[in-house]
C-alpha cells in the first residue's frame, strides 16, 4: 500500500511540476533598477478598474517584467507581462514551487490567479515555463472524421481522437480528446489545451493522453501546448 501511496505521489507531483525557463526576483527591494522600473511604468496600464500595484519583478537579467496588480473587491491578483521581442508567451506558464497549481498566461499578456488559489505572487517564489512545442486544432473537422494526425511546430507527431461520451452530473454532451504522442524531435510528458471557454492540462501516460469537458466549451479550434 505505501508503495502504492508514493507511486500515486509521484504521478501527481510529475503532473504540476515544470521546467524553470526563467525564475522572477523584486525590482524594488534592491533599489538599483531605475532603467527597468521606468520601462514597467511606461506599460500600458491594466485596462480593469479597481486594480492597485502591488510591485514588480523581473527575471534574471531583467528581460522580463511582471507587473502585480491586486484587485481590491475580490483579492485576486493579476499580473502582466513585458518582455523584449525574443519572448513568445502563448503557452507560457507560471508556476510555484509552493502549490500544485499552474496559470496560464492569456494572450495579452496577462495571467490572473483567483484569490481561492491561495497564492500569494509577492512571497511565493515564481517560475516561467515555455512551451516546447505549439499547434491549432480544428474541431469541426475532427468531429466529423472523428480523429486525425496533426505535427507541431517544432515537428511533434500526435494522432488525435474525437469521441463523444455521456452526459455529465449537470446534463452536459461530453466529449473527449484523445492525444497519442507518434514521433518526433521530444518526448513530451504534458499536453494542454487552451480553449476560449475552457483549459486544460493532462499527462501523457504511454505516449497517450485524455482530456475529457463538456461539447459546447471545446468550439470550433483549440490551441494545444506541450511541455516536457
Amino acid at each position: 500500500m505505501d508503495f502504492e501511496n508514493k507511486h500515486i505521489e509521484k504521478f501527481i507531483a510529475d503532473s504540476f511540476s515544470f521546467r524553470r525557463d526563467e525564475k522572477f526576483h523584486s525590482l524594488e527591494i534592491a533599489g538599483q533598477y531605475r532603467k527597468q522600473l521606468s520601462l514597467a511604468a511606461s506599460g500600458r496600464q491594466p485596462g480593469k478598474s479597481n486594480l492597485q500595484r502591488i510591485t514588480v519583478l523581473a527575471n534574471d537579467d531583467e528581460s522580463i517584467l511582471l507587473r502585480v496588480f491586486q484587485h481590491r473587491p475580490t483579492t485576486d491578483y493579476w499580473l502582466f507581462l513585458l518582455g523584449n521581442d525574443q519572448y513568445n508567451f502563448d503557452g507560457a506558464l507560471l508556476s510555484t514551487s509552493e502549490s500544485l497549481r499552474y496559470f496560464l498566461v492569456r494572450d495579452d499578456q496577462e495571467i490572473h490567479i483567483p484569490a481561492e488559489a491561495e497564492v500569494n505572487p509577492v512571497e511565493a517564489p515564481l517560475f516561467l515555463t515555455f512551451p516546447d512545442d505549439r499547434a491549432e486544432l480544428s474541431i469541426p473537422e475532427l468531429r466529423t472524421s472523428t480523429h486525425t494526425s496533426i505535427e507541431f511546430s517544432q515537428g511533434q507527431k500526435m494522432q488525435v481522437e474525437f469521441e463523444y461520451s455521456s452526459e455529465n452530473a449537470a446534463g452536459e454532451p461530453m466529449a473527449s480528446l484523445v492525444f497519442t504522442n507518434t514521433g518526433g524531435p521530444g518526448q513530451p510528458g504534458k499536453i494542454l489545451i487552451d480553449a476560449p471557454s475552457f483549459s486544460r492540462m493532462a499527462p501523457l501516460y504511454n505516449d497517450r493522453a485524455t482530456i475529457r469537458s463538456p461539447q459546447e466549451k471545446i468550439g470550433d479550434s483549440v490551441q494545444l501546448f506541450l511541455y516536457e
